[in-house]
């Protein structure tokens, strides 16, 4: 488990459930819900404080959901992303993977030689289906 470099109870609480619950994500108040249907007492702003702080250590990371206009988070199972690593987002459920693939740095490559683009390295998020959602 990652040190927390600022640790409270409700601050541990909140990083376990998620580190517990890794191939989840949450919303605000999806995951303020989650908590305080398993008994923890916390509040819905602290929860909002706890995810900004963990997003910015890169203990997790946020993915802006477009089609129900929410902000998600999720467990960040590799903190120190490298030219590989990409997340791929069910527009139908949610769903965020991850995911290493050498392919992406030949693409990043051309983005930045043929349209002078470079992707930021933190929030390499590529929408479309799963396979689950394809199927339906």
């Amino acid at each position: 488990m990652k040190e927390l470099s600022y640790q409270t109870k409700q601050r541990t609480v909140i990083f376990n459930f998620l580190t517990a619950n890794a191939g989840e994500t949450y919303d605000v108040d999806s995951l303020y819900e989650a908590l305080v249907g398993r008994g923890k007492k916390v509040s819905r702003t602290t929860v909002y404080r706890m995810l900004k702080k963990l997003e910015e250590e890169k203990s997790i990371v946020s993915f802006f959901d477009a089609s129900r206009k929410r902000t998600l988070f999720r467990f960040n199972p590799h903190p120190d992303p490298d030219e590989n690593q990409i997340h791929l987002q069910c527009t139908a459920c949610g769903k965020v993977e991850h995911l290493d693939c050498s392919y992406l740095s030949s693409f990043e490559a051309h983005l930045k030689t043929e349209h002078h683009f470079t992707l930021s390295p933190a929030k390499r998020v590529f929408p479309g289906t799963c396979e689950d959602c394809g199927r339906k």
